[in-house]
């Protein structure tokens, strides 16, 4: 039994992840970026030209999450449209998503879908064959359990987004480094050709799938020269030259490929941008501050408070085994996420923790280290799996809500957003929630502070608009506040932190206040019926909204009311 037990662990946590991940789906509506990832790569497919957004992310796997799209009869492109035209990709992909020939839903879901089985099976793979390589067969087992118990996973590789094509290919690129590395070393040169073209080509459909790829050739660089600091006899020859060379070549055939070479001008115009907006920052939300320039323990933290602290305390375990056995192989593991690592550390653009991502599949291999390590003992044996079942007992609950996850250091995912929010609590995928909590209610109207892209009128909420930050402006339902008989107010946690907010204490008064109800973990419902200081206060929201006729009627009912 013990010796099936690893293959039996990772059978459990592939099927936990399979759940998982297909009631995340269902559960979720559109997410922040995903209409802008999805139309753009369906544009791509259909018109042949790289018109939007083509400068915030590269076209591949937006191309590859939209490719069953185009099995569907007689979708629309709307390119002759406004949107289409003017660039403004958040419109254009609610032009698409809600004014199409099939249900928004069905077409997001189908690329969610792809989009999961395509890139949680390549991340299994490849961290079953890294860890393979880096201890045992054991270890991979482990490893790939641990990989599947992962949230971040669980949630990031179902979305349409670019986070999750290019944690899997960087781990895939480096497995194809190390595997010509070790073919050079034993004299293998033939399969070192094929392992150099791979890691190439993996490279190669990483740099087309971000833009902060295109550090990833220099990453191996570095991680293959460190190789040969602590492998005797493999100084520099022309056989790695010509290793190099090939190497560089399959990234480059994939990159003009991708680009149809006369448009390969647009990468790099690409790569530009994106590094000036890194440079440039963005406001970030951390236990109450508010960064743009960024801090070094941003990362750091998130980590901590977002990763299971039986993931945690398996990859101390690790760390511990590879330097006291001085595995030198395991340089592949850390140098890696150490150089991925310190890039976003230095990087002002801090936002969630899926910018981690492409670190996390090397901790599932340490993890997976640690727990075949362990096994060789009887109290390991029982410690590491009791740090795994913790992994396990702490994701479980969190059910179907995994985007959400904290750890219990955080106070679980319902404390998150008093230490972080956007991407890393709320994109805007519990909207479909708050639907159905409301229609359990009667379905009564709402004053509607939202943080993402979805259209609430396609869920059927009866809203008031709400907010004064939005990428997509969301109109209403006709709704008049004065003819209500229940004040409820709806507030994603990103914008009760007031994270966009020129002014950060402009919700302030709401933050004490006990939510009547939450939709997930992202979007909380107050009630404010009777509630003078509330109902005053969405007064001066109406107002500042623009909503002058319904802020002059509801403050005349309020100061009608306290006359009375």
């Amino acid at each position: 039994m013990k010796k099936h037990f690893p293959f039996i662990a990772a059978a459990l946590a592939v099927a936990f992840n399979i759940y998982g991940a297909v009631s995340f789906i269902r559960t979720s509506s559109l997410t922040y970026d995903e209409g802008a990832h999805l139309v753009v790569g369906y544009s791509y497919l259909k018109t042949g030209k790289y018109h939007l957004r083509i400068f915030n992310h590269p076209p591949f796997s937006d191309m590859l999450a939209s490719a069953p799209l185009l099995f569907f009869p007689g979708l629309k492109t709307f390119e002759n449209g406004a949107a289409y035209r003017g660039n403004d990709f958040y419109n254009y992909a609610a032009e698409f998503l809600y004014h199409n020939t099939a249900p928004a839903e069905k077409i997001l879901n189908t690329a969610r879908y792809f989009a999961y089985i395509v890139w949680t099976s390549l991340l299994f793979l490849f961290v079953f064959l890294f860890a393979r390589e880096m201890a045992d067969r054991d270890a991979a087992w482990w490893a790939l359990a641990a990989a599947a118990l992962t949230p971040a996973f669980i949630s990031n590789n179902t979305l349409v987004t670019t986070d999750a094509p290019s944690s899997v290919l960087y781990l895939g690129a480096f497995l194809g480094a190390y595997l010509t590395a070790k073919n050079l070393d034993a004299g293998d040169y033939g399969r070192a050709f094929w392992r150099a073209a791979l890691s190439g080509t993996l490279t190669g459909l990483a740099m087309v799938s971000k833009f902060n790829m295109a550090l990833l050739p220099l990453f191996i660089a570095g991680t293959f020269a460190s190789g040969m600091l602590v492998s005797p006899g493999r100084g520099f020859s022309k056989k790695i030259l010509y290793l190099l060379l090939v190497y560089g070549a399959a990234a480059l055939a994939v990159l003009l490929a991708v680009y149809r070479v006369t448009d390969v001008g647009l990468y790099f115009r690409g790569v530009l941008e994106t590094s000036q907006g890194l440079a440039a920052g963005r406001v970030s939300f951390m236990n109450g501050l508010y960064e743009k320039q960024g801090v070094w323990w941003y990362f750091p933290y998130v980590f901590l408070v977002k990763t299971p602290l039986g993931h945690i305390a398996l990859l101390a375990a690790g760390v511990f085994y590879s330097f006291v056995k001085s595995e030198k192989k395991h340089l592949w593991i850390y140098i890696p996420a150490t150089l991925y690592l310190e890039f976003a550390l230095t990087s002002k653009f801090q936002v969630a923790f899926r910018h981690l991502l492409p670190a996390l599949p090397f901790v599932a291999v340490i993890e997976g280290y640690a727990m075949s390590r362990a096994f060789k003992s009887g109290f390991g044996a029982v410690a590491g799996s009791a740090a795994l079942f913790c992994v396990f007992l702490s994701v479980a609950p969190v059910h179907p809500y995994y985007l959400s996850y904290f750890n219990e250091l955080a106070g679980g995912p319902a404390g998150g957003y008093r230490h972080l929010v956007e991407a890393n609590i709320d994109w805007g995928q519990d909207l479909k929630n708050l639907a159905i909590e409301l229609r359990k209610r009667g379905n009564p109207p709402v004053y509607l502070c939202y943080f993402g892209t979805a259209l609430p009128e396609y869920y059927g909420i009866k809203y008031v608009p709400f907010s004064i930050f939005s990428e997509l402006p969301l109109k209403g339902t006709g709704e008049a506040p004065c003819s209500f008989k229940q004040h409820l107010l709806a507030v994603s946690v990103t914008n009760l932190q007031s994270v966009y907010y020129r002014d950060k204490r402009l919700l302030e008064w709401l933050r004490e206040k006990a939510p009547v109800f939450k939709a997930g973990y992202s979007i909380f419902v107050y009630d404010l019926t009777g509630d003078e200081e509330g109902m005053r206060k969405i007064a001066e929201m109406l107002h500042l909204t623009g909503r002058v006729e319904d802020a002059a009627c509801l403050k005349n009912k309020i100061e009608g009311g306290a006359a009375k």
